[in-house]
């Protein structure tokens, strides 16, 4: 029995081995299930279909029409979209002309944004009109030359009342737009015709800048290669048994990994459908999964809960769910067995980053633990100390990652690509164990953990604690100065409806102090309606850890 913290993956667990992926484009990839599929639904948005065919010719057209406005091989082209077929459009268009597709975070603002178009050197910006104007504000001074504007009706014919939901839904009107010789309609460029260059291509090179959330100074520009897209795509199909008669619904962004690879382009690889929503709602999203017989869903905890919390959840048939993945933070057990009990199914535990190319650890169907991220699905996993020293089981470090889904590193940031992607293997910066049989545990955020009386303590994992108690609904938890202790544990809690103004703050108190470890359970704890969350719902500790910050500035 092995002694250290690494473990390689194993073909076995999965339910097909993944096979010898042959060097292409992701385009490429696309359009070989567009040829075996042509008549199958590609995509589905807002309750209109899509077929390959149509997708396909669609692409083609759009392709030709960035062609005739220079668009050539390594070019960036940027992109402010939510989820939609022009998102989906742009991105295989540039992949078939060898440029470089930058969505941008359609929340960002100012700084944020003129910070991705200039560290990107983006030539071409395709945005939603609704966005037009944000665009524009932050625009001089950058490369930008060209920007192309679609609505979101464009040349999809949807109902009023479709379209009603659609604005709605954006809180917005449309945006007057002056077209001239630097600002084209996206559905004129759909009209283009004309023969398309034969790209010479490297499975290696870059085709894709995603901008991390960049927790400390700005977001940083990971660069993702056709090899990284079609490895996953592939591994990610082949290890959970999609086909092309699956159906995926997307809750993450394409601006964010998660919304390529948790599983468009994996549907896209087998000539699945793909459902686009441009935002989240639980009830929304609940009639879905019912209606479109969904079988493969991604998304986090919080997700998960939000459905719970709907009064009519048990009315919905979610029986045609395959795989159910809660991705973005480990799984509390109270979610789990909720979940287990609705559908039969274990909420899959998975890791994976933007660096991953989405996943990379993950509880496979051959080799399961609910109470782990899961074991490397593909690659190698090992657990370093800070010196970069395997550690025996058991014992916590920094998970290290290698494997054909690592991303070639940071764009301009060659001293980060460095040290990051060092010696072949992806530092990730967070923090967790391994067991006797390859298992991985997430511990925590190495920038989240709190040190109290000289303690290391995992936010996540007094929130999985916390989170058994039958009234709490959810919770986030953070660390704020002491000057005994240097830091206090505090938790942020979201009470069950009927349990509001009855559960005390000293009750939740007690509770903690009864089921963890003198230094971990929360010395204080605030209720609070809502939890502050990202697009994709992931619970945004930084927000509640600035919230303390201007408190203690105000006294």
């Amino acid at each position: 029995m092995k002694k250290i913290s690494e473990q390689q993956y194993d073909p076995s667990w999965g339910a097909r081995p993944t096979p010898d992926v042959t060097p292409m484009t992701t385009y490429g990839m696309f359009r070989k299930s567009a040829a075996l599929y042509p008549a199958k639904t590609a995509l589905i948005f807002m309750d209109k279909k899509i077929s390959y065919r149509d997708l396909d010719a669609m692409v083609e057209h759009f392709a030709a029409g960035l062609a005739a406005l220079g668009v050539k091989k390594g070019d960036r082209i940027g992109a402010l979209l939510p989820n939609c077929p022009q998102q989906v459009i742009a991105f295989l268009a540039a992949n078939r002309l060898g440029a470089i597709h930058v969505p941008a975070n359609v929340m960002y603002e100012g700084e944020e944004l003129r910070h991705i178009f200039t560290d990107s050197g983006m030539k071409m910006l395709i945005t939603l009109d609704l966005f037009y104007t944000n665009a524009l504000a932050v625009m001089e001074g950058t490369d930008i030359e060209k920007i192309i504007v679609t609505g979101i009706d464009d040349f999809l014919p949807f109902p009023k009342s479709v379209l009603y939901r659609l604005k709605t839904r954006f809180d917005g009107t449309r945006v007057r737009v002056d077209y001239d010789n630097s600002t084209f309609r996206f559905k004129d460029l759909l009209a283009s015709k004309g023969s398309l260059p034969v790209i010479d291509f490297d499975f290696d090179e870059t085709m894709l800048i995603l901008y991390t959330a960049g927790t400390t100074g700005k977001s940083k520009g990971v660069m993702l290669t056709h090899r990284n897209f079609v490895y996953n795509a592939a591994n990610q199909a082949e290890n959970f048994n999609m086909e092309n008669n699956d159906v995926n619904l997307v809750l993450f962004p394409m601006f964010h990994i998660s919304g390529y690879l948790l599983a468009t382009i994996c549907m896209f690889y087998g000539g699945g459908t793909t459902i686009l929503e441009p935002r989240f709602d639980a009830a929304r999203y609940i009639k879905i999964l019912h209606k479109y017989k969904v079988s493969v869903f991604f998304a986090p905890p919080t997700v998960y809960v939000a459905f719970f919390n709907l009064p009519d959840f048990d009315k919905y048939n979610l029986t045609n769910l395959k795989i159910g993945g809660a991705s973005g933070a480990p799984v509390p057990p109270a979610i789990q067995a909720k979940w287990q009990k609705k559908t039969g199914l274990e909420l899959l535990n998975g890791y994976g980053l933007t660096e991953t190319t989405a996943g990379a650890i993950v509880s496979l169907p051959n080799k399961f633990n609910h109470d782990a991220i899961g074991v490397p699905m593909g690659g190698a996993v090992k657990i370093v100390d800070e010196q970069g020293a395997t550690l025996p089981l058991g014992e916590r470090g920094e998970i290290l990652f290698k494997g054909s889904q690592v991303a070639k590193g940071y764009w301009n940031q060659p001293e980060k690509t460095a040290k990051t992607f060092a010696d072949g293997w992806l530092h990730t910066g967070d923090i967790g164990t391994m067991d006797a049989d390859g298992f991985i545990f997430f511990v925590d955020r190495q920038k989240d953990l709190i040190i109290a009386s000289a303690y290391n303590i995992a936010p996540a994992e007094v929130e999985a604690l916390l989170m058994k108690h039958e009234s709490i609904q959810e919770v986030a938890v953070i660390g704020v100065p002491d000057e005994y202790r240097g830091e206090n544990v505090k938790a942020f809690v979201v009470l069950e409806e009927e349990a509001r103004g009855k559960v005390t703050e000293q009750e939740i108190i007690a509770y903690g102090k009864a089921s963890m470890a003198a230094y971990k359970y929360p010395r204080l704890v605030e209720f609070i309606d809502i939890l502050p969350k990202s697009p994709i719902q992931k619970v945004l500790r930084k927000e509640l850890r600035d919230m303390e910050a201007n408190r203690l500035t105000d006294k």
